[in-house]
């Protein structure tokens, strides 16, 4: 795992070359996770936010090949290691929907990463953005709260 020179910002950035590097910087986000812990991920289509859940799996004792993409089931919950990690997908729903779509309550007692939730402002513990390079190369931003976008 290379961080790219992240200078002072508040968030962590990482060069990935590949679906495994995407997959082995989120096993090791995934140590620092807690129950009740909720992450939003951002990204274009096939940026890798499905491969980033996988190495969140990995991080957590859960099979990753076991974690699919949740866009058309709207929600996924994986098991392992006594933890439960809730894998969402927001791209078809608007904002109304999600209070009634979702068991919130029991989410919090597991780990939640969130797909497509660009636009979504809850009180989230990491944000995560994918963004592709050329080929196979991603940069990953991982930004906690407090932590104010250069320049805004």
């Amino acid at each position: 795992m290379q961080p790219v020179n992240a200078k002072n910002f508040d968030a962590r950035h990482f060069s990935s070359a590949s679906a495994q590097e995407t997959r082995f910087i989120a096993a090791e986000l995934a140590k620092e996770l807690t129950p009740g812990d909720l992450l939003l991920l951002s990204g274009d289509l096939g940026a890798g936010k499905t491969q980033f859940v996988k190495g969140l799996s990995e991080g957590l004792g859960i099979d990753p090949d076991s974690v699919t993409s949740p866009t058309f089931t709207l929600q996924h919950c994986y098991y392992g290691n006594g933890v439960r990690l809730f894998h969402l997908d927001f791209y078809r729903l608007r904002d109304e929907d999600l209070p009634t779509v979702f068991d919130w309550v029991e989410m919090a007692e597991g780990i939640t990463a969130i797909e497509w939730a660009d636009e979504w402002s809850a009180r989230f513990t990491h944000r995560i953005f994918i963004d592709k390079g050329e080929g196979d190369s991603r940069i990953i931003r991982i930004e906690e709260p407090g932590y104010e976008h250069p320049g805004s």
